[in-house]
């Protein structure tokens, strides 16, 4: 007798671990296989009909049509549905030549012809720029095998060849975008769905209010393997609106004029570009058609499939014996590799840059911070307009130390002071005073957000403003000379 309790439609859970995985199109690291992904067209087997199909192009010579977003071969699927925004930066000739065993280029000699490129439209400062450029555009066609890549940060005055140099690295790198007026959404997709190398000129212009929250998301975590955003679409055919996760980690560089916040800047590695006496240098146009960007790629995308085990086998077994520790060490970690993988001078090369522009980012960050003490040593002892001791200010920003400051000298106040705008001085008996007033020193609170309440300081400026004021007319002396 049939059971009338059996339900031929009860669901049966299934655990185990063949479910099919997801993985990004353009480029990635899956089951130990290496792959970019590209439109590739293909020829119907039953009518020979020619069709654009997504194909994954592997580290063993191999080749696989993507059919309806599934990979059988790979028991995967895509994360997302690719979009063809431009041809292959992969030739086909090059490809077919990769996949019928052509011998890999050697690596020595493409990095080579990158950092000549470089040095022939760049006029950088120092000559380990032309180094680190090209290991750094090498890097980005293999990315996705580090735990983290370091954003490259572009400051300068106007007319220093910023612009060039993102020009120039958009010939190079893998999948690059260029451009400095994109949406926050388009990001999103375009490092999903392409693994891009975002270069972005002029990031003021992605400052606005309405894009500042999603763009430094982007920015923040955009540099560390798997950091992901989530977004609400469109309602899906139920009527229930969707919840989709964004890639976020790719390789970016950004060039402005003025400046990064220090938590941004932190996961960048900065170059000051100056402005080149090198007229030649200077009046050298970037020929964007040229046949040697495509050359240029194919050998990389060459090098990147079949050399990639040996350096990600470099970066997971590199000892830090640097000088460089924290984020320092996880940002110039994946250079190193490269550069190890490329030579050993260049690799001491990139050890002592390394150095140099952290002990760069370190002293600036403490002259910031001891710029904020001394704001806040300036808000504690002014409470009139006058002139105040060098001496004094000194004593009164040691307090918040426990030992000795080497750094803290009277000159470095002197001149600090200067560059916030109190240039009024004397010198009498055995030491310097400077002109301070309750106004100005209040404003500069202020601006750097160390503005003390209780602040003898604040108290005065308050009366000046007319807040619990014991001045009236005719009783200024009770002010002590608040008033400007």
């Amino acid at each position: 007798m049939k059971n009338l309790n059996e339900n031929k439609n009860e669901l049966i859970p299934v655990l185990d671990d063949d479910k099919e995985k997801f993985i990004q199109p353009a480029i990635g690291l899956f089951n130990n296989i290496f792959y970019y992904g590209f439109f590739i067209p293909c020829r119907e087997r039953n009518n020979g009909k020619k069709v654009d199909t997504f194909c994954l192009v592997t580290d063993n010579k191999g080749i696989i049509p993507v059919n309806n977003g599934k990979i059988e071969k790979l028991n995967a699927m895509l994360s997302s549905n690719p979009s063809k925004i431009n041809d292959s930066r992969w030739s086909f000739r090059s490809i077919k030549e990769y996949l019928d065993g052509a011998p890999t280029p050697n690596p020595m000699e493409v990095f080579l012809k990158i950092r000549n490129i470089y040095e022939y439209y760049i006029d950088f400062s120092d000559n380990e720029a032309y180094d680190f450029f090209s290991l750094w555009s090498i890097g980005t066609y293999i990315y996705t095998i580090f735990q983290s890549y370091p954003y490259v940060y572009l400051h300068g005055m106007k007319a220093v060849g910023k612009s060039k140099c993102i020009a120039l690295t958009n010939c190079i790198v893998f999948n690059a975008i260029f451009s400095g007026n994109m949406t926050t959404p388009t990001i999103f997709r375009l490092i999903e769905d392409h693994g891009c190398t975002l270069l972005i000129d002029e990031t003021e212009k992605l400052s606005s209010r309405e894009r500042q929250e999603d763009f430094r998301n982007i920015l923040l975590n955009g540099y560390k393997f798997g950091a992901r955003a989530y977004r609400t679409e469109e309602k899906n055919n139920s009527g229930s609106y969707k919840v989709k996760g964004f890639d976020l980690y790719s390789p970016k560089m950004l060039a402005n004029i003025s400046g990064l916040d220090d938590v941004l800047e932190g996961r960048c590695i900065r170059f000051i570009l100056k402005k080149t006496h090198n007229k030649e240098i200077c009046n050298r146009d970037i020929k964007t058609d040229s046949l040697l960007w495509g050359e240029i790629r194919d050998d990389l995308y060459v090098i990147a499939l079949t050399q990639w085990k040996e350096i990600k086998k470099i970066y997971d077994e590199l000892k830090n014996d640097s000088d460089i520790v924290d984020r320092d060490w996880e940002l110039w970690k994946p250079i190193f590799a490269i550069a190890k993988f490329i030579g050993s001078d260049l690799f001491e090369r990139m050890k002592l840059l390394a150095k140099v522009k952290s002990t760069e980012a370190h002293n600036e960050n403490v002259s910031d911070t001891l710029e904020y003490l001394l704001v806040r040593a300036l808000l504690k002892i002014v409470e009139k307009d006058d002139f105040y001791k060098i001496k004094l200010i000194r004593s009164k920003m040691t307090e918040s130390y426990d030992e000795e400051q080497d750094c803290l000298t009277h000159r470095w106040i002197g001149a600090a002071l200067k560059r916030l705008g109190f240039i009024e001085k004397r010198r009498i008996g055995d030491g310097t005073e400077v002109r301070l007033t309750v106004k100005a020193v209040t404003d500069m609170g202020e601006r750097l957000g160390v503005l003390e309440v209780d602040s003898p300081c604040t108290q005065s400026s308050q009366n000046t403003l007319g807040v619990e004021s014991e001045c009236s007319e005719g009783n200024e002396e009770n002010c002590n000379g608040a008033l400007i």
